[in-house]
């Protein structure tokens, strides 16, 4: 096959129409495609003058003028009436600028095609719209704030002296720490100072500093450049305090830092510039800083595991978030919330329950209350609830409490039973189960189905609980 047969068999499998006419508008050549746009065979047009087949076209023009046209909408005689195509003219020339004709392309064989190919874009970009106003949704979603200070509940003063301070704190740009013990509430802290401040509907923007590696802080924090390293997106990554741009930057955790990481947070502190992980090009970002710890700082600080600069450029404000046991009148209404959010507001504490509740030492503060009234509100089939409904490991505290304390009794009366000292987890239960029962068997005048009504039980397990725990209710009645 020569080069001309191969150029035209190229030509004659495109699915698009192409004419060339030369320089006197006579078509020299057409394939396949075109010639059955215009219901003839190729042999049929050849040799002809372009206008006695398209009365219409703009050929002629084309060539006086020099200059090619493109999408233009062309009227085509076809076999049947005539047909409406998009076509594109094309002056070509020799290497000496003499024009030697013009290649005329169908890019849309008919305007039903054009149409087609429209509502296919608009179909495409209708679908795209949707995800990306899906995706601005959720990132909008995961970069705000969850809680305002409404949502720290309690009134105890030392709580209250913290809100004021947070409410001072939300009208300047200065960083804050905020200290508690693990559980007490100190991300909803940062929450509520950054719904309160002038940045609210800016990003919000959280980085636990105990859950990153410290291989990976930089590249999370500043982001890295495209092929910075050995399995990085290939497009690069945005680090957090490009997304918290104008918004507040939490750290939490920041404690847990090491000291490497924290000499690179100070510097960058210093002026708020950096560059990503792979790139030399600095970057400047403005926003408002908020960390957060349950580490002793100052002792770090001494003990050499926390650089003092740093803490004195995030420290500028300090919130202090008192524990639960610092607060202990707060329990209940933290109950009350908690039962709220559960669907379970229809569960009662009888006294010694919430007694005990309020004494508890709660190490894990507001987290572990929480995590009980979860335990309770699924497992308690009752509507009131008693000693024996609390959860595991809070009953074995309280009997390590009782025993510690029957120890410690021991030497100031000799003569106290010594079996308190070695008392059951399951001893500990139906004691405080059996002083609660006597307890509401008096208050009740030794009425058992006022009783049973009153524990929210019947009274066929009130008396299977009288027998277990070998208690005779005429007897106790007696003894009131």
């Amino acid at each position: 096959m020569d080069r001309k047969d191969l150029m035209a068999s190229i030509l004659n499998v495109l699915p698009v129409g192409i004419m060339f006419c030369d320089a006197s508008c006579y078509i020299r050549f057409i394939n396949e495609e075109y010639a059955n746009i215009l219901g003839k065979k190729p042999e049929e047009i050849l040799g002809k003058h372009v206008t006695d087949l398209i009365p219409q076209s703009r050929v002629p023009y084309v060539i006086e003028k020099g200059e090619s046209e493109y999408s233009d909408l062309c009227i085509l005689p076809s076999k049947d009436a005539q047909n409406s195509a998009v076509v594109n003219r094309i002056v070509l020339c020799s290497s000496k600028g003499k024009i030697l004709g013009v290649v005329s392309h169908a890019i849309f064989n008919s305007i039903y095609e054009l149409h087609q190919l429209a509502q296919k874009y608009n179909e495409k970009t209708a679908q795209l719209n949707i995800k990306i106003n899906n995706y601005q949704r959720q990132m909008k979603s995961a970069l705000t704030y969850k809680y305002t200070i409404d949502s720290i509940l309690g009134k105890h003063p030392s709580l209250q002296e913290q809100k004021e301070l947070l409410s001072c704190y939300a009208d300047v740009d200065s960083p804050v720490i905020i200290l508690g013990e693990t559980g007490t509430g100190k991300e909803l802290f940062a929450h509520a100072l950054h719904a309160a401040s002038r940045r609210s509907q800016a990003p919000f923007v959280t980085m636990n500093c105990a859950a990153i590696p410290k291989e990976l802080f930089e590249s999370e924090l500043f982001g890295y450049a495209e092929g910075a390293f050995s399995g990085a997106h290939k497009d690069g990554k945005v680090g957090l305090v490009e997304l918290a741009d104008s918004g507040t930057l939490f750290l939490d955790e920041i404690g847990d830092l090491s000291l490497d990481a924290q000499s690179k947070l100070l510097r960058f502190l210093e002026d708020k510039t950096f560059c990503r992980v792979g790139s030399v090009n600095s970057r400047t970002v403005e926003f408002r800083l908020i960390c957060a710890t349950n580490k002793n700082l100052q002792q770090m600080i001494e003990n050499g595991i926390f650089r003092e600069d740093l803490f004195y450029r995030i420290s500028s404000l300090q919130l202090n978030v008192p524990s639960l046991r610092q607060r202990r009148e707060d329990i209940p209404i933290l109950i009350n919330h908690f039962l709220r959010n559960l669907d379970r507001e229809d569960l009662y504490f009888l006294p010694d329950t919430l007694q005990t509740m309020m004494l508890h030492s709660w190490h894990g503060n507001i987290r572990a209350l929480r995590n009980a009234i979860t335990h309770i509100a699924s497992t308690c089939p009752e509507k009131n609830v008693s000693m024996h409904h609390l959860p595991r490991w809070m009953l074995e505290q309280v009997s390590a409490n009782v025993n510690t304390k029957a120890n410690s009794n021991c030497f100031e009366n000799k003569a106290e039973d010594s079996s308190r000292e070695s008392l059951t987890l399951n001893e500990i239960v139906s004691e405080k189960e059996s002083e609660s029962l006597k307890k509401n068997l008096r208050e009740c005048g030794g009425n058992v189905s006022l009783t049973a009504r009153r524990l929210g039980i019947s009274r066929a397990t009130l008396y299977s609980k009288f027998k277990k725990l070998g208690i005779n209710h005429k007897t106790e009645m007696k003894k009131n």
